[in-house]
Formats: structure tokens, sequence, C-alpha cells
């Protein structure tokens, strides 16, 4: 069958944003005009839609940031409800641990949404976190495909290629690890903490504010630790300049995040367990250490050589030898 591809820039076909440049959201409004406007193309016609750009409800051209034509793809499929959406990328799909870390981490068949989040978040460069939004809130599986490891005909054999992500839990003990380097701590003590309703909020205003955005959080009743991105050396200075006017500061530069995700990491004792002996069987210092509220992560915080060592004495004991 011939098919005629025909191109569209994104906003022709319904696609809106709000008017936030180089990192604009897209407006859930428009799905249903995207999806009309879709109906009405051929049935052998092909849409070859622009990536990456949308147009404010002003009218202004906007960028949807980092990962934004993959956040593209996600919103169009959501849009028509697709049966499957595909991200094709520069690599085979998820990894068990960072290639750049770990020599040939094996591939990762399937996984859960919010798992690939996780992952994504804290340094699977596979893709964006935000793009498996619009995909989960309607249900539609999304696959990551190698452009170098794939050919399109396979996929027509009904193979088990890439990585599948999707509704489906696994119920793999641990899935993957990531890690995410260079990210500063700051850790906030003070007495005034105990019992002092509205004390958080006030250590958060400051970050919100200064548009930093905080991604790991311990607290205990007198103390608080977090992580950050790299930002601005005058912006981190504000910060730490007001937050010390009514608590005492610490503040430690080039940190690593190491993230575990698996169904079994807020359950399982003899995981947790064994993860932690390892950790202290060689060392390794974990300054900061937090479970999400999804139960499915662990991360440590620690030193980029020990979030290295960290990842492959990790990935050689769980994913290396036979189960136990």
């Amino acid at each position: 069958m011939v098919a005629k591809a025909r191109s569209w820039t994104s906003w022709e076909l319904g696609l809106e944003t709000n008017g936030r440049h180089n990192k604009a959201d897209v407006l859930g409004s428009c799905l249903e005009p995207i999806r009309k406007k879709i109906a009405q193309l051929g049935p052998r016609e092909i849409a070859v839609i622009t990536g990456f750009i949308g147009r404010s409800i002003d009218g202004e051209i906007t960028t949807l940031g980092r990962g934004g034509s993959d956040f593209s793809a996600a919103v169009f499929g959501a849009a028509i409800r697709a049966e499957e959406i595909q991200i094709w990328t520069d690599v085979p799909g998820f990894l068990r641990a960072d290639p750049r870390v770990v020599d040939d981490p094996e591939l990762v068949p399937r996984m859960g949404f919010a798992e690939a989040a996780e992952l994504a978040y804290f340094g699977a460069k596979v893709l964006h976190p935000r793009t498996l939004e619009p995909a989960r809130k309607r249900n539609i599986p999304v696959r990551v495909l190698g452009t170098f490891d794939v050919k399109p005909e396979e996929l027509a054999l009904g193979a088990e290629l890439g990585t599948l992500i999707s509704a489906q839990e696994c119920d793999e003990r641990l899935r993957a690890l990531a890690i995410r380097e260079e990210v500063d701590t700051l850790h906030v003590h003070s007495l005034r903490m105990l019992e002092a309703p509205g004390f958080l909020g006030k250590i958060f205003s400051v970050f919100a504010e200064l548009h930093i955005s905080v991604d790991v959080v311990a607290t205990s009743e007198v103390s608080v630790s977090m992580t950050f991105d790299r930002c601005e050396k005058s912006l981190l200075d504000t910060a730490i300049a007001e937050i010390s006017e009514f608590a005492k500061v610490e503040f430690h530069p080039h940190r690593s995040i190491l993230c575990l995700v698996g169904s079994a990491l807020g359950s399982d004792a003899s995981l947790t367990s064994r993860i932690f002996s390892l950790m202290a069987k060689h060392e390794i210092p974990l300054h900061v250490i937090s479970q999400g509220a999804s139960r499915i992560n662990l991360t440590f915080v620690t030193e980029p050589p020990f979030g290295r060592k960290a990842m492959q004495l990790l990935h050689q004991e769980f994913f290396c030898e036979a189960p136990r």
C-alpha cells in the first residue's frame, strides 16, 4: 500500500502550550482538537509533524525543552489514543545500569510507567520523565527502540523489541540502576524545626522564589537534607544566605545520586539488607538515603567516584550472578 506523507507544524494540528519559553508545557485542552484534526486526514495520508516546538495561546512560538520531541510524540499519540507510542532513539532501550559506568549492561525488556519515570529522572537519559505522562493518563504503552539496533520491518513480526513501558507492573525485585552526577547538597539543621508547623515550607519557599528545583529530600525532627542540580552561584548564595537567617546550613557540592528501582524495595527486607551490607563491606559513604512515596525506588547520595563504584558493585551483585 502506497501512503502519502504530508508535513505539518504541531500547532497546525492543534498543539497549544503555555507561554513559558524554553520549557513550555502542553495544554491538556488541546488533545481533543488534535484528535479531530488528525481524524480529518485521508486513510492513506501520513502526518509528519514537527516536534519540540509549539505555539502558545497568545500566538508565540515556544520550545518544549529537553526531551521535547519525545514529549510531542507522546502528546499526539495520547490525543489519537494510539495502540502504542514508539520512541526511536540512539540507545536500544532502558538498560540495567549506565553503560558509561558498567560494561555491556543488559536491556530491560519491560517495566512500569512509575519505574521508567524514576529511572529517567535520576539519570537514565533514554527519555524525559514527562514524556510518559500523556501515555500513562490514557494507558497507552510506550516502546523505546534503538534506531541503529532495530529494523522497522522487524516490528511486524511481533518480536519483543526494545523496552516496553506500560501500566502492567512486572514482579522483578530489582529492575535497574541509574546515576545522576554533578548535583549539590544542602543540609539544614535547627532545633526550631521541632514541632514547628510551617518550618519546612519556609525552607522550600526560598527555593521556589529562586526557581531552584529540589530532587531528593530526607528529613528528621531537627534537620533536612536535599539535593538539586548545579545552578548559578548567585542564586545558590542567595538561598544559603536567606536560610542561614533561621537555621544552620551546610553546603556540599559535587555529589552523585545513585537510584535503585524495583518492586521489592519497599517490602523485601532481605533485598535492602543485601544492598546496605554491600555498601558497608566496600566502605561506600552514604550521605543521604531516601525512599520515594512510590516505594519502588531507593536513592543514595555520595561522592562521584563512590557513586560509580556502588553502581558497579550492585550491578555485579544483582544482574551478573544467578538469582539467590
